[in-house]
């Protein structure tokens, strides 16, 4: 019995040790020292932000902390460690004054007096893109325009009726652009009602703006009667090499963006930057082109490929291959959906590769029958270019 009583005393005492033990470990959230609040504060309003200055009373704060409501409903933090002396309060779905609690915050968690202030916020640049938003026909669809002076990253979506009348998304451009100008194509040319609304990266949105449109009628143009011009300036000399012709302008135009021999190819001294100069058979109203690169991996993406290049029209253009009677259409950079290094290449690359790049010509661009394309910079830095395939869309004028 003795020592019956002998191990249970010693259990209740091992129980004691290990509980004492295990509340040693625990967070003495209670046992923090009340920060004072914090003193000073200056207030910055901005385009759907705001910035805060403060001053720090004593040594027990840890971080700032500061509560409000960016929205109504949607309630937001900002924190500050007690290094800085800033904080920015961001997320805001318009402009306005709003309430903000301000807390210093210390040891265990343990919050300051509160501070009260607000602050008066412009509306965000959401909003102003919004308030700049113009919705027009294009070819094929609708152009959809607007400024995003403070930059912001916006999605930006584009919706139309089906067949129930019931809205549908169709599309979604994101962008931080300063100007920003898309077409979204696929339609016939009847009259159709589309929608747009806009976000933010809080998911802030605008109103939602509907317009009936009627998208412009577009067609390829006719390859076959496009034919390469030699205006002085110009570089139009084809390479040749192992037997075959000179890789002449003509092969652009020939149908075929897969035999990597019909090409059109310069020779190897031509110099880049260089331009050559197209004759499109008609004057039409583009609104649109696509080329293709030489169908082999060591010219996708890479080689003499061209990555960036300028777009000109013209209806009377000079023989002597001066730039006077010529309009810039279009500044453009071949894109790399995958972004990865030269030599490497994923499924999406090849596929955009064989469904050719596209380039957008603007709404408001006159129509034209010539066409110059000045090559500024190929993907490899090379001193000559090769190219495929050139295909145009738009409206025949003449």
């Amino acid at each position: 019995m003795k020592q019956i009583k002998k191990y249970i005393a010693f259990s209740i005492a091992l129980v004691a040790i290990l509980a004492c033990r295990e509340e040693g470990v625990r967070p003495n959230v209670g046992d923090g020292v009340k920060p004072q609040p914090v003193g000073d504060v200056v207030v910055t309003g901005g385009h759907g932000v705001a910035t805060l200055k403060f001053h720090l009373k004593d040594q027990n704060t840890l971080y700032v902390l500061a509560q409000y409501e960016s929205r109504e409903g949607v309630t937001r933090s900002a924190k500050s460690s007690k290094y800085k002396d800033e904080l920015i309060l961001d997320g805001f779905a318009s402009g306005g004054t709003y309430p903000v609690t301000i807390y210093a915050v210390g040891k265990g968690e343990q919050k300051s007096d509160p501070v009260m202030i607000e602050v008066d916020v412009l509306p965000p640049p959401v909003v102003e893109a919004f308030n700049t938003l113009v919705l027009r026909a294009d070819f094929g669809g609708l152009n959809i325009s607007f400024l995003n002076e403070y930059e912001g990253d916006l999605a930006v979506d584009v919706l139309t009726n089906d067949e129930f009348g019931n809205r549908k998304l169709i599309a979604t451009e994101y962008t931080s652009q300063s100007k920003v100008s898309f077409s979204i194509r696929g339609f016939e040319a009847e009259p159709h009602q589309f929608f747009v609304v806009m976000r933010d990266r809080w998911e802030n949105k605008t109103d939602t703006v509907g317009k009936q449109l009627t998208p412009l009628f577009e067609e390829q143009l006719d390859r076959t009667k496009m034919q390469g011009m030699q205006l002085l300036t110009d570089t139009y000399e084809g390479h040749a090499w192992g037997g075959n012709s000179p890789r002449q302008i003509s092969f652009m135009f020939d149908g075929n963006t897969t035999n990597d021999l019909s090409i059109f190819h310069t020779k190897p001294d031509a110099g880049v930057p260089c331009h050559f100069t197209i004759d499109m058979g008609a004057s039409a109203k583009l609104s649109r082109f696509k080329f293709w690169m030489r169908n082999t991996d060591l010219h996708t993406f890479d080689g003499p490929a061209i990555h960036l290049f300028e777009i000109y029209g013209s209806n009377e253009p000079d023989e002597d291959g001066s730039w006077e009677n010529w309009i810039l259409l279009g500044d453009y950079e071949a894109i790399k959906p995958s972004g990865l290094p030269r030599g490497e290449l994923s499924p999406e690359d090849r596929a955009a590769h064989a469904a050719g790049l596209e380039f957008s010509i603007p709404i408001e661009a006159p129509a034209v029958r010539y066409i110059r394309v000045r090559v500024k910079e190929t993907w490899g830095l090379f001193q000559y270019i090769s190219i495929a395939e050139l295909a145009f869309w738009g409206e025949i004028v003449n």
